[in-house]
C-alpha cells in the first residue's frame, strides 16, 4: 500500500489547505448515490443536510415482515418490506444483506465538484481529491494509489547478495490486461468500466481474508499487497471504503456486524490447489492451462463473477422507486490464473476476489507523474465509519495537469535508514 494512504484518516479535514492553489482536477461526468441510515446515521443527528432539496430522494425499506416506512412502499422490486427480489431465491438479498437490516433515506445527483485537485505525494503517489457541495453542508472524496505499485520480497542469491525480486510478476499490467479479456463466461461477466484499456488499479487496502480452516480467524492484507485506497465524508458522516471481497458479501457483512459467526465454507471464492491438475502449475506459461482447468473455472463463474453481476441486480432493485437512471455497479472482477500458487492458503493464487472500488486511467502507467495530464473513471462503495450508511459514487475525471505536492516533507526513508547503518535487502527499501 502507498505510503501515503495512512494520513488519509486526516485528509478530509487537512485537504482544504490547499485552497489557494488553482484546481486542477475536475469531474467531466458522475453521480452519487448515498442511502443514509434512517436508525444510525449522523445526518439525521446534526440535522442540517436538507433530504427534500436534493435532486432525487426517495426512501427504501426492505426489512422483511416489518411495515415500511412511509414513503418506502413502492420499493425493494414492488414489494415495500418483503425484501429485495432478485436472484433465485425470490424475495431474500443474497449479497448486500445490509440493506435488510434498516430503513433507509436515498439521495441521489450528479457530481458536479466545486474543487478538484490532482497532486503526486512525495512518495509516488497520485493523488485525487474532490469537494462537491450538499445542501447545507459538503461533500468530499479522495482516491490515493501508486501507480510504480509492485510487490516484492527479498532474496538471497548463491553469493550471498540480496535483492527484492517481484511477487507473481506485473500486478498492474496483469490487472490491466483483464480490460479487454473476458475472464470465462462472457455471458455473465465483462469489466463493468466505459472504457476496456488503459491502466486499472484496485482500491484493495484494508482488505481481508476468512481462513477457509476456521472461517472466525481472519488474514488482513499484508502492506506491500495493497495497492490503494480511498476515503470520503458525507457531511458529518466519516466514510471508509468497502474492502474487496474474498467470499460472497454477505460473509463479510455478517461477520463484521457479529465477528463470533465466520464465513460459510461454501461462501468462500477458495479452491484448494489439490482439486487442480498440479500439470497445470509447471512452466512459463502456466497461466493458459490454469485457466482452461474446469475446477478453476467453476470456481469463478459459479464465485466472484457471478455474484458481481447478480450484486449489481440488487443494486438496481434497492431503487425500483426511482424512475432515474441508477449507475452500474457490478464490482470488478480480476483472473488470478496469472498467480503462481504457492503453500499457503492467504494469498491470491487459490482465490478469486471482487473488488468494488477501482480506478482506470486512460493513461500508461508511466504517464502518472506530475507534470503529466491524466483522465479516467472509477467506482467507489462506502460504508459509514459509525453507522450503516452506504455511500456509491462513480464519474469521469480530467486533470490537465498533475501537480506536485508541496504540502508534507520528501520520502526520507532511505535516508534514515542510511543514517541508521540499516542494510534494507541490499539497499533497497521492500515494497
Amino acid at each position: 500500500m502507498p505510503r501515503s494512504i495512512l494520513p488519509l484518516v486526516a485528509l478530509a479535514s487537512v485537504s482544504g489547505l490547499a485552497a489557494c492553489n488553482p484546481q486542477s482536477a475536475d469531474i467531466t461526468s458522475g453521480s452519487f448515490t448515498a442511502m443514509l441510515s434512517i436508525n444510525t446515521s449522523q445526518v439525521f443527528v446534526d440535522n442540517n443536510l436538507r433530504i427534500d432539496d436534493f435532486e432525487n430522494y426517495w426512501y427504501i425499506d426492505c426489512r422483511a415482515g416489518v411495515d415500511p416506512i412511509e414513503g418506502a412502499e413502492d420499493n425493494c422490486g414492488g414489494g415495500g418490506g418483503t425484501g429485495v427480489s432478485v436472484g433465485p431465491d425470490a424475495g431474500q438479498v443474497l449479497h448486500e444483506t445490509w440493506i435488510d437490516r434498516d430503513a433507509f433515506a436515498v439521495v441521489n445527483e450528479d457530481l458536479a465538484p466545486w474543487r478538484g485537485e490532482a497532486i503526486q505525494t512525495s512518495e509516488g503517489d497520485i493523488q485525487l481529491t474532490f469537494h462537491h457541495r450538499l445542501p447545507g453542508d459538503d461533500f468530499r472524496f479522495a482516491i490515493v494509489v501508486d501507480p510504480n505499485f509492485q510487490p516484492t520480497e527479498c532474496k538471497e542469491a548463491e553469493d550471498g547478495s540480496l535483492s527484492l525480486e517481484p511477487i507473481d510478476g506485473d500486478w498492474i499490467g496483469n490487472w490491466s490486461d483483464g480490460l479487454s479479456k473476458k475472464n470465462h463466461d462472457t455471458s455473465v461477466y465483462a469489466f463493468p468500466g466505459e472504457q476496456t484499456s488503459g491502466t486499472l488499479i484496485p482500491l484493495n487496502a484494508n482488505s481481508y481474508q476468512f481462513n477457509p480452516k476456521q472461517t472466525t480467524d481472519t488474514w488482513g492484507l499484508p502492506l506491500k499487497m495493497e495497492a490503494g485506497y480511498a476515503r470520503a465524508r458525507f457531511g458529518p458522516e466519516e466514510m471508509f471504503q468497502i474492502g474487496s471481497r474474498y467470499a460472497r458479501p454477505r460473509a463479510y457483512t455478517n461477520f463484521d456486524l457479529d465477528s463470533r459467526n465466520g464465513a460459510e465454507e461454501a461462501d468462500l471464492y477458495f479452491l484448494n490447489t489439490s482439486q487442480l491438475n498440479p500439470a497445470n502449475f509447471e512452466g512459463p506459461d502456466f497461466e493458459a492451462r490454469v485457466k482452461a482447468d474446469t475446477s478453476f473455472i467453476n470456481m469463478m463463474t459459479t464465485g466472484p463473477e457471478g455474484d458481481a453481476s447478480e450484486t449489481n441486480a440488487e443494486f438496481e432493485a434497492m431503487h425500483a422507486g426511482f424512475t432515474g437512471n441508477v449507475p452500474n455497479y457490478t464490482p470488478f472482477v480480476p483472473s488470478n490464473a496469472w498467480r503462481q500458487p504457492n503453500e499457503a492458503d492467504s494469498g491470491f493464487d487459490r482465490w478469486g476476489e471482487v473488488h468494488y472500488n477501482w480506478i482506470r486511467f486512460d493513461q500508461p502507467r508511466e504517464n502518472l507523474v506530475a507534470g503529466e495530464a491524466i483522465s479516467g473513471e472509477f467506482r467507489l462503495y462506502f460504508v459509514g465509519a459509525n453507522s450503516q450508511s452506504h455511500l456509491l459514487v462513480e464519474g469521469r475525471f480530467d486533470a490537465g495537469r498533475v501537480r506536485m505536492d508541496t504540502w508534507v516533507v520528501p520520502d526520507v526513508q532511505a535516508e534514515k535508514a542510511e543514517e541508521a547503518g540499516v542494510d534494507l535487502c541490499g539497499g533497497s527499501s521492500e515494497g
